[in-house]
């Protein structure tokens, strides 16, 4: 399949970070938030890469960054996008952990966004108790851990799993991935720090991204990028 590269989309996605959202924590809190390189890299490739469609190209994408790199704020972004700026109907957005604690950061970065950002961004989304409303698209956005799934009937655009490593198996994985068939152009974001059992779903992915680091063609709806202390995998 031939893909292009979508300057449109790549920028539009790039600057949903700049203009729309903020950092909620530590000296920057209320700021801006703007990426780091290795974080508009990913935006960029990510979003930016289409299919012959339009649709986009990447269906999974494996990150994994060392702790203390920002990457539940980062995952929170990724999140709100995929809910309120990626022209999808009624999109599903879930943020998947091994427990409900887990499950919670990344959407609770995500609330926070929304609390602290300006008037444009709380046009757009509106704050439930449990979910993030999109006030155009009515899709929401909501927090799912292994220990509380029921394996109910989802149908989810946008799948971001956080610590995959510690997942305690793989229903909750299997499930998420299996409902997205309805979906044009669904996306999976795991990240996730390092640390693997090699009879993991993490392992897998780890090693399923280091093989498509080293040649793309073999998976090409795959994204990999592993940052390893002292160098960068992408």
């Amino acid at each position: 399949m031939d893909f292009r590269f979508s300057e449109e989309i790549a920028t539009r996605a790039e600057r949903f970070f700049a203009e729309l959202l903020v950092f909620v924590e530590g000296e920057k809190a209320g700021t801006p938030l703007k990426l780091e390189e290795w974080q508009r890299k990913i935006v960029r490739e990510l979003f930016g890469w289409v299919r012959p469609d339009g649709g986009r190209r990447y269906r999974i994408a494996y990150i994994e960054v060392p702790r203390k790199n920002g990457k539940s704020t980062f995952a929170a972004g990724i999140a709100l996008y995929l809910l309120l700026a990626d022209k999808e109907q009624r999109p599903q957005v879930y943020s998947c952990a091994g427990d409900r604690d887990q499950a919670r950061i990344v959407f609770n970065a995500a609330r926070a966004m929304v609390e602290r950002g300006g008037e444009p961004l709380k046009a757009k989304a509106e704050l439930r108790q449990y979910q993030i409303r999109s006030r155009a698209n009515g899709g929401w956005y909501e927090a799912c851990s292994a220990d509380d799934y029921r394996g109910h009937g989802l149908n989810p655009h946008g799948i971001i799993f956080d610590e995959l490593h510690v997942q305690p198996n793989r229903l909750l994985w299997d499930a998420m991935l299996s409902g997205r068939g309805a979906r044009r152009q669904p996306l999976v974001v795991v990240i996730t720090t390092a640390g693997h059992d090699r009879s993991s779903i993490c392992w897998e992915m780890h090693q399923r991204a280091k093989a498509a680091i080293a040649n793309p063609d073999a998976d090409p709806t795959f994204y990999g990028c592993i940052f390893e202390i002292g160098r960068a995998h992408v």
